[in-house]
This record gives structure tokens, C-alpha cells and sequence, in this order.
């Protein structure tokens, strides 16, 4: 893929970001539901929500349309410099994986491992913006007075690592699988469409030059079927993040305590509000990705 590794890492990084940042603001409220359902293991039964559907109707009734942004004020400091580095990794693992490895960088293994890469840095910036924004989504009212606070708050409960950055090594169980599997699908698409097109007779020389239909097809199932697979770990990332009577606790012993008092239902609970969540954000992501990087890269030719 000759355009990507001409384009800046300055350029990619602020296309990472933007993409990210719209991609947020879109999928913010279905974010809220699927956080609510999975953090109601306290709630008296008659008050659960039975599900998605359920939940939407619920919180309107009960806060208002506002209570599906709660927490976006932590998403717009953070998310843009948490997809920047996300992307930046992304692409130069890639290109040093697959020179170093003589492999390419079409080769899905590639793909793989530098989408473990990538999720290894963003995950560092994401971390405790996810433990802000997932705790203001989850009750009703405010935890937080404002942004500082919170940061504050979280800092005073464990310093970094256990405040901060609580539930990191559980956000990368979830996530560089996700990021992982989502990159070596979608690269692949992008390959096989081009391939396709080229038989068809259709001029598009490269996988970069793919029109943004076409890209945001390739994310929105790539980011489906990478969102359906790691649903179960995101449960319990989730359920660490969000209840303090997870301290102490790791992965494992989270996983079994769920399984334990709530069976196996649990994990699978509000994997509809993930996938929803994530593949439209995945189509949004990607395609305002490839489409700056694209008009970055042609206007520095």
C-alpha cells in the first residue's frame, strides 16, 4: 500500500484523531446503554433494563436525552490524542513489522500484530478516560464536579496504576484482540475489493484509493464481527472499571465472581448495544481515516 508510508506520521496522527473524535460523538449514547446493561448487577430485578430497547426507553424517561452524553466531556479531551498515537502505531509497527520480517505490509499476520501494537499505546490514553466516562454513564446523576476531578478523584482512590489506569491489562484482553482481528480483516477486505475491481475493469490501482463507501463497509463488519468476539471480555473490563468492589481483584477472579452470581448470560448481556456501538463507529472511524490520510497524501504529491 504505496500511499501509506508517504504520509507524515503528523498527518496521520491528526487523521487518527479527527477520525476518532467524530466517530465518538456519534456512537457516545449507544456507548451509554451498553455500559448500562452491564453494570447492573446491583439493581433491584423489577428495575433492570431488559434489554437495549429497554434501556434506551428507561433512561429517557427517567433523565432526559442529556443522560446519553454523560461523560462525553472526558471522550472530547481525550479521544483525539488517544486515536493519534493509536494510528500512528498502527501504521509504523506495520511498515517495521513488515520490513523486518520480510513479510509486506499486506500480510495479515502484519496487520495482526501491529494492531496489538497500536492498542498497547492508545490503551494508555484511553484507560482512564474509559473509568471517567463509564462511571458517569452509569448512574444517575454526577460522581464528577468537572474533568479535573475526576482525573483528581480517580488518582487519590490508587494512584496511577490502580486509579488511572484501573482495568489496563483488562482493556487489553478486550482490545488488542479487537484491534488485532479488526486490522487483519479490514486490510484483507481492502484487498480482495481492489483484486475485485481490477477484474472488473474498475481503475483503482491501489487499496488506498477505495471510495468511502466502500471503506466504511469494510470497517462496519470488520468492527462487527471483532466487536462479537470480544463482547465477553469487555463485560468484564467494564464490571473492573466501573465498581470499586473490583480492587484487589484481577481478570480472572472478576470473570469467575460474574460467572458465579449471574451464570453465563452475563457476558453475552448487551452484545447487541457493543456491536452497534462499535461497527457504525468502526465504519465512521475508518472511513474519515482513510479519507484525510487520502487527501493529506495527494496534496503533498
Amino acid at each position: 500500500m504505496e500511499g501509506v508510508g508517504s504520509v507524515a506520521g503528523a498527518e496521520v496522527f491528526l487523521a487518527g484523531g479527527m477520525a476518532g473524535l467524530l466517530s465518538d460523538s456519534i456512537m457516545h449514547p449507544v456507548d451509554t446503554v451498553r455500559t448500562r446493561l452491564w453494570v447492573q448487577d446491583k439493581v433491584a430485578p423489577e428495575l433492570r433494563y431488559r434489554g437495549s430497547l429497554d434501556a434506551v426507553c428507561k433512561i429517557n424517561r427517567s433523565e432526559g436525552l442529556k443522560a446519553f452524553y454523560k461523560g462525553f466531556g472526558s471522550v472530547l479531551a481525550v479521544t483525539p490524542l488517544a486515536y493519534g498515537v493509536y494510528f500512528s502505531t498502527y501504521e509504523a509497527a506495520k511498515h517495521y513489522i513488515g520490513k523486518r520480517s520480510g513479510a509486506g505490509t499486506e500480510s495479515p499476520a502484519v496487520h495482526f500484530a501491529a494492531g496489538i501494537a497500536a492498542n498497547i499505546t492508545g490503551q494508555i490514553a484511553w484507560t482512564p478516560m474509559d473509568v471517567i466516562k463509564q462511571r458517569q454513564q452509569a448512574v444517575q446523576g454526577t460522581p464528577f464536579r468537572g474533568l479535573a476531578h475526576a482525573f483528581g478523584t480517580l488518582y487519590r482512590e490508587g494512584g496511577v496504576t490502580n486509579g488511572l489506569l484501573r482495568g489496563y491489562t483488562a482493556a487489553l484482553y478486550t482490545y488488542a484482540p479487537f484491534s488485532a482481528a479488526f486490522f487483519a480483516i479490514y486490510e484483507g477486505w481492502k484487498v480482495e475489493v481492489t483484486e475485485m475491481q481490477r477484474s472488473l475493469g474498475v481503475h483503482s490501482t491501489t487499496a488506498d484509493r477505495l471510495s468511502p463507501l466502500t471503506n466504511s463497509l469494510g470497517g462496519l463488519c470488520s468492527g462487527a464481527v471483532s466487536a462479537a468476539l470480544t463482547a465477553p471480555t469487555d463485560a468484564v473490563k467494564t464490571r473492573m472499571q466501573v465498581e470499586c468492589q473490583c480492587d484487589g481483584k484481577g481478570f480472572l477472579a472478576v470473570a469467575r465472581n460474574m460467572w458465579k452470581e449471574e451464570g453465563a448470560k452475563v457476558f453475552v448481556q448487551g452484545v447487541g448495544a457493543r456491536m452497534a456501538w462499535i461497527a457504525p463507529g468502526c465504519a465512521v472511524t475508518i472511513c474519515t481515516y482513510e479519507w484525510f490520510k487520502s487527501l493529506v497524501h495527494r496534496a503533498t504529491q
